[in-house]
């Protein structure tokens, strides 16, 4: 089974290379990535993926925001 993961990071370089290499990983599947927190909060909700990876300073709605919201939210 394969760890389900959004990532959400405003810079869309880095994004996308965090996405390959982790997609790189056998045991690991991006499920999901968003530009913004609003958009990761949106995307964990309907994709609901095992992890979320924030980066912290993001347009919209930080980072730190976005994982307290969807800690509370999506509280397992």
């Amino acid at each position: 089974m394969k760890l389900r993961i959004l990532l959400a990071e405003e810079h869309a370089v880095v994004r996308e290379a965090l996405c390959c290499m982790i997609d790189l990983r056998q045991n690991m599947q991006i499920v999901g990535h968003a530009g913004s927190g609003k958009a990761a909060l949106e995307l964990a909700q309907e994709l609901r993926p095992d992890v979320v990876v924030t980066g912290v300073a993001m347009r919209n709605m930080n980072g730190i925001e976005a994982t307290r919201l969807i800690k509370e939210k999506l509280p397992d």
